[in-house]
């Protein structure tokens, strides 16, 4: 959201974990 940047990034890097390791 755009009040929670921090909480995005985390999730960004979390979507892009997964896809390197699904």
């Amino acid at each position: 959201a755009v009040n929670d940047p921090f909480i995005e990034t985390k999730y960004a890097a979390y979507m892009l974990k997964y896809e390197l390791h699904p």
